[in-house]
């Protein structure tokens, strides 16, 4: 599948070749059930791939449905009445550029629509670390 934005030249900006993320992306595709994920955007305009925050490493959680998200979210005491949660869609190349430019994120887990997300634990999904990015990240 061909990306329809400047993702890729973006990756190479920051010296990641676009050939090693085509490859990536194959060999993920067959793994994941869609082409887009749900990730949580913070309160700040930080979104997807966020660089704000404590500075610690940090896994980004990229669910393959709204309600699968939404759910791990309530059984985690992360929803407030105040300001209910905002997801957003992403596409997979999206969501790894994210993990590119982001330097606190240091792994991606794909949630499948099936997951069943326990409270205080990550759910099960297919992870990708951030050395599977190749390149300088």
């Amino acid at each position: 599948m061909s990306e329809p934005d400047n993702t890729m030249e973006t990756f190479a900006a920051y010296g990641i070749a676009p050939e090693h993320i085509a490859a990536l992306l194959a060999s993920l595709r067959p793994q994941l059930p869609g082409e887009v994920f749900y990730v949580f955007q913070a309160g700040s305009a930080t979104g997807a791939g966020g660089s704000g925050g404590t500075g610690k490493p940090r896994t980004l959680l990229a669910f393959a449905s709204p309600d699968v998200a939404l759910l791990f979210a309530q059984r985690n005491g992360l929803i407030k009445d105040q300001t209910p949660p905002r997801l957003r869609a992403v596409p997979i190349p999206r969501l790894l550029l994210a993990m590119a430019v982001g330097p606190n994120i240091r792994a991606l887990l794909f949630v499948p629509d099936s997951s069943d997300p326990q409270r205080g634990r990550l759910p099960e999904g297919v992870v990708v670390e951030r050395a599977a990015l190749g390149g300088a990240a």
